[in-house]
């Protein structure tokens, strides 16, 4: 059994093995379970966060998350007031920057971070002037922990946790 993306040409396969387990809806029982070869997949590298009120984003992102957040001074496009975030040290697997930019169309982007305790963080969301939009929820399937947020303008982001 193969897994197969439109990420690497036909007949490649990454050396990355992926558990495989196929459960019965109704009572749960394992129909199917294997280790199999999975092709690449593109990581996230970057991302961008609209804003209404770039500095209050701002300071809600470094209070919550303690995200590094400084102006992009020699943007060319001084009225989108670009910010470059820098979510922590670069770690094999991860996306660790971003940007901030006052918003200019409506809609927004839902990435996911992974956060050390997601009940501390959750705790603080509305305090600093957020909504959490799902609490935190176990999947036990995948080994994790998530909860989606809407923050100061209006964006969700999601928080995860590896259990």
């Amino acid at each position: 059994m193969w897994i197969r993306s439109p990420f690497l040409p036909p007949g490649e396969v990454s050396e990355f093995p992926t558990q495989i387990t196929v459960r019965d809806i109704k009572d749960g029982k394992t129909i199917l379970s294997a280790n199999a070869p999975c092709r690449s997949m593109a990581n996230i590298g970057f991302f961008d966060i609209p804003a209404d009120d770039v500095g209050r984003a701002k300071k809600f992102y470094q209070s919550l998350l303690g995200w590094k957040i400084e102006p992009v001074t020699n943007f060319v496009d001084k009225s989108q007031q670009r910010q470059s975030i820098i979510t922590g040290e670069p770690q094999e697997g991860s996306m660790h920057s971003g940007g901030l930019y006052k918003r200019m169309m409506p809609g927004g982007i839902l990435v996911f971070v992974i956060v050390e305790d997601i009940d501390r963080v959750l705790a603080r969301v509305e305090k600093l002037g957020g909504k959490i939009l799902m609490p935190r929820t176990e999947i036990k399937d995948l080994g994790l922990v998530f909860g989606v947020i809407r923050d100061t303008e209006g964006n969700k982001l999601g928080l995860l946790k590896p259990v």
